[in-house]
């Protein structure tokens, strides 16, 4: 009767550490961090269907965490915090 209750504990053991473990990735994907502006050699204040935006030229440079991305030419929605 012991084994049947000890089976039983290490059971729901594991279930809890595979729901922690699965959980875990999606909760820090879910925390979005900060597109940031590293640099662009010009930059223009713009409204897209009623939405603030910026328009980048010339040697575009910006980062979100350990993310880098280089482009000629973007648009960043800073309120949605979305490049395009």
């Amino acid at each position: 009767m012991s084994e049947r209750i000890n089976d039983t504990g290490l059971s729901r053991f594991l279930a809890v550490s595979m729901l922690v473990l699965c959980w875990y990735p999606c909760a820090r994907a879910q925390q979005e961090k900060v597109i940031e502006l590293d640099h662009a050699d010009s930059l223009m204040g713009l409204v897209i269907d009623g939405e603030a935006a910026r328009r980048l030229v010339g040697n575009v440079k910006f980062h979100q965490g350990k993310i880098v991305v280089s482009c000629r030419e973007a648009i960043h929605y800073k309120e949605r915090n979305k490049i395009v």
